[in-house]
């Protein structure tokens, strides 16, 4: 047993079967007769047994005629036989389909099915052949159809399969088969398709099922997990079970009895039919097995279950679940879902759960209602749109499909934009917008003019008439309607002769620079600061952006995770007044399934809406350790976003209350040290909330006031510091200052005492050594800080520190290097002088080498106009992987200006 249980779980990671054709790979032959604990219900080989009357034609068979399928395509049994023996079915066709129709299998609705046929075909070039089961009511009407993958031809005997597939109409009694060549775009005038070998086979049908909807589950709830079995014709069966994390890292392991109900021996669904018997003696039972899975917590879990000694790529069953923390999404959140279709499998109770799950405060949703809605579908839509009031969500209701009656008023051969909508007369469009908004009854005050991918308006030359109207149109059927546009982010924002506009928001894809668009080298590349754009200046209507996250097949769910989080970080950084997840219900690159279901990017999702709901960006950081920190302001607290290259500890003045999670939203250890409070940073994002507030506000407010200083050795050069007290209390303290290796400071540390709200303005000296680099140095101010108590607050003391840029050089310069081996063996090394100022600049330039003699050029650079002068050093090879030293001096001037770089090949 435990040899079959490894043996079962190993399989049980190739893809599961679907309802639908999965190739000719994993073929079990059923022809031959069961195989296994497959139950053979039908097969044939299209031997002499089969054609009795000796016409040339399977008895019992049938084949379809009429329009498409004309008689002349002839159908006949043919010699040619697939591997094992046997004849074929032979299909001639001259234009047109070509179908044979099986006698009547008997059918169970408690049992899946499984069909295997083999294919081959000559000169079919646009036809594709495939197989079918029809379902079939007592009356011999079909009320359900399976079909495999419609493949091309193949000159050589292959296995077409289809299925499992699971027949559940409920007055299913029979089915029978479909053997198809059909036409594609175009038909072939002549070809042949032959079919051979086919075995139909009946196994077990496998549930699972958890018991709360969706499967989530509110920590510390923990989850029984239902596996149903029916069609089972043993007297007992074991269910092998296992349970994942996110990365697949298997987490227990379980084999449980099924407990079997067998029915009454008339109640089994199975039914005689023309084509054969049932199997003698297949009385069919059902049987539930339960498993409580042990959970180590908070996050995403993936459940598998296989029925023993059944092929596990045949029968496995899986579902995903998610253990959440029991955090409330706060008030204002930023994040929403844009929906298209896929959410319309769940029930709109089922969504409205999910949503107030997710951390989302919005939430796009088509609505552009067809004629003549009926009562009952309009309640529905009104019971929903409550549901997401009641739980603070906000509807965006977006007018993306037009209804039959709008799509009348055009001729395009196409659905037409929102613009071409829009721009119409009032008669195309008011009546159909009216009656949408009077049906939400005023619970959706935000109207989307098109889908999100319908930039129509962009360059349009009346967008302001059209927008102008519909604004009018709402404001007459209801108070504090507010329509929005979708944009070409590329493009500037639209403006406007009125003001406000009559346009409350506009909605934008949104792709940060260097987020996503390039796939990360494995789990271990750190993510990039948000390369948004800066603040985006306060407009008269809001900026909704929307991002999207990378598909799962191409890229690993680390960099998933850490795209995913640095996009909605940096449209929060933005100011992006709502943030919208594209294509949130997709099995590729959405957070849920099509049932709802959870999948690995949910928590991520999650545990970022909510850390950022209602957050102000206030700076990025760079911790002691080198890790990076975005901090941003709460109503009552402070929350920072860190992640680093590798993992690594940081210990800061983070605040008393300091809570942190990772991305999953699982918490994380933090220890009190003497310094603060020490966590652990990785490189997937996590999430620390309570810091202090007054001090982070503290360290934003140090800085320096001369933040560029002159490139000019052993001088002394006045500077300012600045911070300000943002307790709520007197504060008195000390403030030490350190510079890299070599510069001098005086002083380098001072006392102060400070009121709420005072600003200090501290003066010191700093001198540069002479090997001092041009370029970006840094300083750090360390801060011992203790607020006198007050009648709310009592005496605390505080240590932290702030980090402070500053620029060598006061001259607008930049210099990039580059080298290489010529063929002769010399060392060449290219210099590139930018000059970003306003004024043109002459340089001396020294270049120095271990044990080489210096080289010297002279170079004058214009504003904005690159200039390249190039080296070489002889016998270069013994200077690869050596540093060299470059001095330029302004000509005229007091700068010098020393570079370093490592000569490469």
């Amino acid at each position: 047993m435990i040899a079959f249980l490894l043996t079962c779980l190993i399989v049980m990671d190739a893809p599961a079967a679907s309802t639908g054709d999965k190739g000719v790979a994993g073929s079990v032959d059923l022809a031959r007769g069961p195989v296994g604990s497959i139950e053979t219900v039908f097969t044939t080989d299209f031997g002499e047994s089969a054609d009795c009357d000796f016409d040339g034609w399977p008895d019992q068979w049938t084949r379809r005629s009429g329009p498409g399928f004309p008689a002349f395509n002839r159908i006949a049994l043919s010699e040619q036989a697939p591997p094992g023996g046997g004849r074929s079915l032979r299909m001639e066709l001259e234009g047109g389909g070509a179908i044979a129709y099986s006698p009547p299998l008997p059918l169970s609705t408690l049992c899946d099915y499984l069909v295997e046929v083999h294919v081959k075909t000559e000169g079919i070039v646009h036809d594709r052949v495939f197989v079918s089961l029809s379902v079939l009511d007592p009356q011999g009407k079909a009320v359900q159809t399976f079909c495999s993958a419609k493949v091309p031809g193949s000159p050589q005997w292959s296995v077409l399969r289809l299925g499992p597939v699971s027949p559940d109409a409920p007055k299913a009694v029979s089915g029978i088969l479909g053997l198809h060549c059909e036409p594609a775009a175009k038909a072939d005038l002549k070809g042949a398709a032959m079919f051979g070998r086919i075995g139909v086979g009946r196994l077990p049908r496998i549930g699972l099922g958890t018991d709360v909807p969706s499967a989530y589950y509110v920590d510390p709830q923990r989850p029984t997990i239902r596996c149903r079995v029916s069609g089972l014709s043993k007297p007992s069966a074991q269910v092998l079970w296992e349970l994942s994390d996110a990365y697949g890292r298997v987490v227990s392991q379980a084999s449980l009895p099924l407990t079997i109900v067998r029915p009454k021996p008339d109640s089994a669904k199975t039914t005689e039919a023309s084509g054969g018997p049932p199997r003698p003696g297949s009385e069919l039972a059902s049987g539930d097995a339960l498993w409580s899975p042990p959970l180590a917590g908070p996050g995403f879990y993936r459940v598998r279950a296989v029925l023993e000694s059944y092929p596990a790529e045949l029968l496995r069953r899986e579902l995903t679940m998610a253990v959440l923390l029991p955090d409330r999404t706060p008030p204002r959140s930023r994040f929403g879902w844009s929906l298209r279709d896929g959410e319309r499998r769940m029930s709109r109770e089922t969504l409205v759960e999910l949503l107030s799950r997710a951390g989302v405060g919005w939430v796009k949703y088509p609505l552009w209602l067809e004629p003549d809605p009926n009562e009952s579908g309009i309640e529905s839509l009104s019971g929903f749109l409550r549901d997401l009031g009641a739980k603070g969500i906000s509807p965006v209701g977006v007018l993306g499909c037009s209804p039959t009656d709008v799509l009348a008023r055009f001729d395009l051969g196409r659905t037409p934009w929102a613009a071409e909508v829009f721009a119409a007369s009032r008669d195309v469009w008011l009546p159909s917008l009216e009656r949408t908004v009077v049906a939400t009854a005023g619970q959706v005050r935000w109207w989307q003019l098109g889908a999100d991918n319908d930039v129509s308006f962009v360059g349009y030359p009346g967008l302001e008439t059209a927008a102008t109207q519909v604004k009018r149109e709402l404001d007459r059927i209801g108070r504090g309607l507010h329509p929005g546009i979708c944009w070409n982010p590329e493009r500037p924002l639209p403006s406007s002769s009125e003001s406000p506009p009559p346009w409350r928001f506009v909605s934008m894809a949104f792709e940060p620079r260097g987020q996503g668009a390039r796939p990360r080298a494995g789990p271990t590349v750190a993510p990039r600061d948000p390369e948004s754009p800066k603040p985006m200046q306060r407009l008269a209507f809001d900026r909704w952006l929307t991002v999207q996250s990378l598909p799962r097949g191409k890229h690993p769910l680390d960099d998933r995770i850490r795209d995913l989080v640095e996009k909605m970080l940096a449209a929060t950084w933005a100011g992006a007044e709502a943030v919208f997840l594209a294509d949130p219900v997709d099995e590729e690159q959405g957070l849920v399934g099509d049932d709802g279901s959870p999948r690995e990017l949910f928590l991520p999702w999650r545990t970022t809406a909510i850390a950022l709901a209602g957050a102000r960006p206030l700076e990025i950081l760079r911790l002691p350790g080198g890790s990076t920190g975005h901090v941003l302001l709460r109503d009552d607290d402070a929350v920072m976003v860190a992640w680093s290259a590798k993992p690594t500890e940081e210990t800061l003045d983070f605040g008393e209350n300091v809570r942190q999670v990772d991305a999953w939203g699982v918490p994380q250890p933090v220890v009190v040290a003497q310094a603060g409070q020490r966590i652990r940073v990785t490189p997937l994002p996590s999430f620390i909330t309570g810091l202090n507030k007054p001090i982070a506000m503290w360290r934003r407010s140090v800085r320096l006031e001369r933040e560029r200083i002159a490139s000019v050795f052993s001088q002394r050069q006045p500077n300012r510091l600045e911070f300000k007290n943002t307790l709520e209390q007197p504060v008195a303290g000390s403030v030490a200052l350190t510079a890299p290796k070599g510069w001098g400071l005086r002083p380098d540390r001072f006392e102060f005492r400070l009121k709420p709200g005072e600003t200090l303005r501290q003066e010191f000296d700093l001198t540069l050594p002479n090997n001092v680099l041009a370029g970006a140095h840094e300083l750090q101010a360390s801060f011992e800080i203790a607020s006198d108590p007050g009648p709310k607050n009592p005496r605390r003391n505080h240590r932290f520190h702030a980090y402070l840029p500053i620029q060598v050089g006061v001259l607008m310069l930049r210099m990039e290097f580059a080298t290489r081996l010529n063929p002769r063996g010399d060392l060449e090394i290219e210099q590139r002088t930018i000059n970003e100022g306003t004024r043109s600049i002459g340089l001396r330039c020294e270049l120095f080498a271990p044990e080489r003699q210096r080289l010297t050029t002279q170079v004058t650079v214009a504003p904005r106009s690159p200039s390249v002068s190039v080296y070489c050093f002889p016998d270069g090879r013994g200077l690869v992987g050596k540093t060299l030293w470059l001095q330029a001096q302004e000509l005229g001037g007091s700068e010098v200006f020393n570079y370093q770089f490592v000569a490469q090949p």
